[in-house]
């Protein structure tokens, strides 16, 4: 892992610096290690490539070099409910994405950003917690240029103009993801999901949801609860709450 360049986080940010380096295994496995060390502080590190890169579920992250934003970012949670934080990140990298593409940019619950149900980008948090500390990762993977082979799958910036330049891109994501988090420390937790919910395409929309156990159930996705939960109305059951970590979820509409 060799470091290309160190960019100064954005002002007034809590990230205080986005070091850059030619490839790493997963940047949210190195960031999560970095957790509780002495010298910890709030940070991002960006990989041109990696080896071993991860999304939700486990699911592996695809890649080549130079065509993807793959970046985690750093901080210790003092106030923000833990389910919220994926859907603040989701929110901020829409927020992004509109800035540079004039076409509907959908946000699928809980961070998946979707352009025509084509993936732009793809967010992974993981939390890491010692005594009454806890400290978050955030993995954002955005698509610069679309993977080879993935094309009927996923979208990218190019697909729709010039793409940004890597450092652009980082420093912009941070700075949104800094001010969704601001935000999200001000306000009851109702309000973001209230948000959220506004921001979110699947809203009103019939959905196929698996749990854990597997077994599925169809319904209309009812809304968001302040945990950052699912709320999906199954006829038959009532409203039934899902959680990010245990529903693969699918679109029916």
């Amino acid at each position: 892992m060799e470091q290309l360049r160190v960019l100064k986080g954005p002002k007034n940010s809590r990230f205080r610096e986005i070091t850059v380096v030619d490839e790493a295994t997963s940047t949210n496995s190195i960031l999560l290690d970095r957790c509780f060390e002495p010298d910890c502080y709030p940070q991002a590190l960006v990989a041109l490539h990696q080896t071993k890169g991860r999304g939700r579920q486990g699911r592996e992250w695809i890649d080549e070099p130079g065509n993807s934003l793959l970046m985690s970012s750093m901080f210790q949670n003092r106030s923000l409910e833990l389910g919220l934080i994926p859907l603040l990140v989701g929110m901020a990298c829409k927020k992004v994405a509109e800035s540079y593409i004039s076409e509907t940019v959908d946000l699928k619950w809980p961070n998946d950003i979707l352009i025509a149900g084509k993936k732009l980008a793809g967010i992974l948090v993981e939390a890491k917690t010692r005594g009454d500390q806890t400290w978050i990762v955030i993995g954002t993977g955005v698509n610069r240029f679309a993977p080879k082979g993935q094309q009927f799958s996923a979208t990218s910036f190019a697909d729709y103009g010039e793409p940004p330049q890597l450092d652009q891109l980082a420093l912009e994501v941070v700075a949104a993801i800094e001010d969704q988090l601001v935000w999200g420390e001000s306000v009851p937790p109702a309000v973001v999901s209230q948000a959220y919910e506004k921001a979110c395409s699947l809203i009103g929309k019939t959905v196929r949801a698996s749990g854990v156990d597997e077994v599925e159930l169809v319904g209309t996705a009812a809304g968001i609860d302040p945990t950052g939960s699912l709320i999906v109305d199954v006829e038959g059951a009532g409203l039934v709450s899902f959680s990010a970590g245990d529903v693969h979820l699918t679109a029916t509409d």
